[in-house]
């Protein structure tokens, strides 16, 4: 029993070292979130929509008041998730699925 205690410890620390040098390593760096939108072709006004709507929404789920600064980009840049700032990448995908396909893996 004593055996098994202490080996589920020595597992539990390994595990707990771990956890802690990836958190530190990933420190600083920007948390990076892709968005493919339609900023061309026939869907292009629902696109922008999309990308106002989550960029908002972004906003308010990380406590950033937009009325406190000059532009979104702005209160964009003061966006941090788990202590790392946020980046939005925005790619259009010309309301076609093979353009999205190739954007997404860029």
């Amino acid at each position: 029993m004593l055996r098994k205690v202490m080996l589920l410890l020595v597992v539990l620390a390994v595990v707990a070292m771990g956890a802690v040098s990836v958190v530190s390593a990933q420190e600083g760096e920007p948390l990076r979130i892709g968005l493919l939108v339609d900023q061309s072709g026939p869907l292009t006004i629902y696109g922008y929509e999309l990308e106002h709507g989550f960029k908002l929404g972004l906003l308010y789920a990380t406590g950033v008041d937009p009325a406190e600064y000059a532009s979104v980009d702005e209160a964009l840049a003061a966006v941090q998730i788990a202590g790392r700032p946020v980046e939005v990448i925005v790619r259009d995908n010309a309301s076609n699925a093979d353009t999205a396909a190739t954007q997404r893996a860029n």
